[in-house]
């Protein structure tokens, strides 16, 4: 029994030094610190390879689908020559398989203490960004909470904490002013960022909490979609009322002059699709067109900023497989997310955890149409934890009893 406390507490200090870290080497200035924070999660896994059930993991279905897509995007833009390109880059691409490998193993050890362990650490993050960022607000980034950690990026980390928030509340079974209170820090955050997909991801993850919550206390069909609405109208009277007046709320209604940009730079397609992506259009348009030049294998990683003589990299998860790595890229991405949705859908846990991870894969995969989770390592213990419903890699058992 201490031998398992004492495993739990090594385990939960990992996960913290892991996520915790990042920020302080920034506010430190540290030399190198994207590849020291890439070495750290290549010790971790190294730390955990002495367990079977690790190395059984390791290379399983999806888990070498994922290894096989980064080594093939590095090596791809090596051969292609794209400048700045080298082993650094092969090692943030082995840290991001680290990061899957590692939550998914641990998620299956004991889910309940990953969960906490989470829980714990995300909220720890968002507190500690208040202090590095220099408080709630910078007149420097036009009065959004950036910084150290850059606005978007932190509003996006604020809206997967609150993934974490909802597993939390679920297995604890949590009262609703309870969890309501936990949610407060990553809304705030999210308000202060000023950051659009991450409020969206943030309701996405609220839904499916609420959907969640439904199935664990053997709800009804017609009370599930009682939840559906009742969480669509609380949204709008929460944007009506509070967020639309803010900075954020001034942000989300001023399409007029995302639509005068995308015609004065030629890039409006005159459907619904130029209001979904919003300023993301460029990148949809022109990474295309470079599809186009290069179908089977794109035009390398990293490269389209190069390319585009942009001043960032794509901002489209869809389109960095599509554009960067061609069909190749493109398969072995939707067959990682295809086995990742069947593990999930045909796993023995309770349907109130399913019903969650579904919609946590969701919140990524509509944050991807506008912003690059690749090598994002802050996204990928959500994709571990739902991994660790499938029966890759081990025998199917339960991880937690109904």
């Amino acid at each position: 029994m201490l031998d398992s406390v004492k495993t739990y507490i090594i385990d939960r200090w990992i996960i913290i030094l892991l996520f915790i870290l990042p920020p302080i080497f920034a506010v430190v200035n540290l030399p190198g610190k994207y590849a020291v924070i890439s070495i750290m999660f290549l010790v971790a896994l190294i730390y955990y390879l002495k367990y079977n059930a690790l190395r059984t993991l390791a290379l399983s279905y999806p888990l070498f689908l994922w290894l096989i897509l980064t080594l093939y995007h590095w090596g791809n833009a090596v051969n292609k020559k794209v400048p700045g390109v080298d082993f650094v880059d092969l090692l943030h691409g082995i840290k991001i398989y680290s990061c899957i490998l590692i939550f998914t193993y641990l998620a299956r050890k004991n889910f309940e203490q990953t969960i906490k362990s989470l829980f714990i650490c995300f909220m720890g993050y968002l507190l500690l960004s208040f202090v590095v960022n220099g408080g709630a607000s910078n007149d420097e980034f036009h009065g959004r909470m950036s910084g150290v950690i850059f606005a978007t990026e932190l509003g996006q980390t604020a809206a997967l904490s609150a993934v974490y928030i909802a597993y939390y509340s679920l297995i604890k079974n949590l009262s609703k002013l309870k969890s309501a209170f936990y949610y407060m820090l990553p809304l705030l955050v999210i308000l202060f960022t000023q950051s659009r997909n991450s409020l969206a991801m943030f309701f996405i993850c609220i839904i499916g909490h609420g959907l969640a919550y439904s199935y664990l206390k053997g709800k009804r069909v017609r009370n599930i979609i009682f939840v559906l609405l009742f969480f669509s109208m609380l949204g709008f009277f929460v944007f009506d009322l509070i967020i639309k007046e803010t900075d954020l709320g001034e942000r989300l209604t001023d399409t007029e002059s995302v639509r005068e940009s995308q015609k004065k730079n030629d890039l409006a397609t005159g459907t619904l699709f130029d209001t979904v992506v919003g300023d993301r259009l460029k990148y949809y348009v022109l990474g295309w067109e470079y599809f186009t030049e290069s179908p089977w294998t794109g035009i390398g990683m990293w490269n389209f900023k190069f390319k585009s003589n942009g001043d960032y990299p794509l901002h489209s998860e869809y389109m960095v497989h599509i554009t960067e790595g061609g069909i190749i890229a493109f398969v072995l991405w939707g067959l990682f997310l295809i086995s990742l949705v069947r593990g999930v859908m045909r796993s023995k846990q309770p349907k109130y955890l399913k019903v969650l991870a579904l919609f946590s894969i969701a919140e990524i995969l509509f944050c991807g149409i506008y912003a690059r989770v690749f090598f994002y390592e802050f996204f990928y213990p959500v994709i571990g934890v739902a991994l660790s419903f499938s029966s890759f890699g081990k025998p199917k058992t339960v991880l937690i009893n109904e």
